[in-house]
């Protein structure tokens, strides 16, 4: 098939993405250790994604993970940017229309795991990373 290349992801995509969704879940269930209950994760629309949605008592919680198999290059903190800060409170804000939720409270957290090869990860959590 002609142009069937373009189909094909690069390895290095496909494992940064492997890298991502095992940090996903690795949040997800260290937040759940919180006391935190999971209600989605890759939340998407046109204007950006949400990689967990958590409730912690009554405030919906929108979670930005970002994983790390070493912090050589950048550390998962410089990657929340105000670019990111900017999609993620757009994304949001679609989110509580879309579910009707205009009068539940919410905040943004950000995990960082940091997922060493050969030894258990380590998490950074941060409540309330962007002011609204």
């Amino acid at each position: 098939m002609l142009f069937s290349f373009f189909k094909t992801k690069s390895p290095k995509i496909t494992r940064l993405k492997e890298i991502g969704n095992k940090g996903e879940g690795l949040a997800r269930h260290f937040l759940k250790k919180q006391g935190m209950k999971y209600i989605t994760c890759n939340y998407s629309k046109p204007c950006g994604e949400i990689d967990l949605i958590m409730q912690d008592k009554q405030t919906l919680v929108f979670v930005e993970v970002k994983t790390r198999s070493n912090e050589s290059f950048a550390t998962g903190e410089q990657a929340i940017h105000t670019g990111k800060q900017r999609k993620l409170k757009e994304t949001a804000k679609a989110f509580i229309r879309e579910n009707r939720l205009s009068n539940t409270p919410y905040r943004f957290d950000a995990v960082i795991v940091t997922n060493h090869e050969s030894t258990h990860p380590d998490f950074r959590y941060y409540q309330s990373i962007i002011k609204r």
